[in-house]
C-alpha cells in the first residue's frame, strides 16, 4: 500500500484466481482536515467508473 498523510492514497492487491491473478485497486484522499478528503473524492472524479476503465486498460495492455 502506498500511503500519504495528506493527498492521494492508492491501495493495490494481487490475489490468485482460477484463471491467473486478480488485481484490485482502490483510491481515496487523505487529509488532516476532517471531511476534506471525502469532499475531494466526490468532486474530483468518479472512482468506480474511472477505476474500472483504468483496470480494463491495464488488463488490455498486459494481455497484448
Amino acid at each position: 500500500m502506498d500511503h500519504a498523510n495528506t493527498g492521494r492514497v492508492w491501495t493495490s492487491t494481487f490475489e490468485p484466481d482460477e484463471t491467473g491473478t486478480t488485481l484490485s485497486l482502490a483510491f481515496g484522499w487523505s487529509s488532516k482536515v476532517p471531511l476534506v478528503g471525502d469532499v475531494i473524492d466526490r468532486v474530483a472524479w468518479n472512482g468506480d467508473k474511472d477505476l474500472d476503465l483504468m483496470l480494463a486498460n491495464l488488463k488490455k495492455a498486459i494481455e497484448s
